[in-house]
């Protein structure tokens, strides 16, 4: 991207903005229409529309200074960022929920998520495992898979017929 954020139609560019980030590692949408974008320090919101920079979420506002690796958006518009080093967090309205080893997460490197059919949450974490988000009583459950593999997770992801598949750092899937 050297740097920017490109909005094509087709085969043209229709806008472009210049992102002041080294990285962009992530990318997410809200019901808005604006566009996520995690970078190295956090997240930077643009109007999808014309690619204005709207926010800035890091440390400072109660977000994280490290990698935003994930974007997600659930069934109720909150936006979930998984982060590299810091856990998880979820952003209901105008102020973050966190979910780290301290309130119940397997670890506090998130390489990614995934939903199930009652919009539960699993997260994997590198050095941690997998831990499931039961959005009915929003509570934290860790979920042990030892007897596969002591490994932590390095990806997730849901099919459309619903099943969840797990990449461990073990090369097991």
């Amino acid at each position: 991207n050297k740097g920017f954020l490109l909005k094509t139609r087709e085969t043209q560019i229709t806008a472009r903005q210049k992102i002041h980030a080294a990285a962009i590692a992530s990318i997410g949408a809200d019901n808005d229409g604006n566009i996520w974008v995690g970078t190295q320090r956090g997240i930077h919101v643009f109007d999808a529309e014309n690619l204005a920079l709207k926010a800035v979420y890091n440390a400072s506002n109660g977000l994280s200074d490290n990698t935003v690796t994930y974007i997600y958006k659930d069934r109720e518009g909150n936006m979930w960022m998984a982060t590299d080093g810091d856990g998880l967090f979820m952003l209901p309205g105008q102020m973050f929920s966190r979910y780290d080893k301290n309130t119940g997460l397997a670890g506090n490197v998130v390489m990614g998520f995934a939903k199930d059919n009652r919009n539960n949450l699993y997260i994997g974490t590198k050095e941690g495992g997998l831990t499931r988000f039961n959005n009915h009583d929003k509570k934290l459950s860790v979920i042990s898979y030892s007897h596969i593999t002591k490994a932590g997770i390095n990806c997730i992801e849901r099919n459309t017929k619903g099943n969840i598949y797990i990449g461990t750092l073990d090369n097991r899937l």
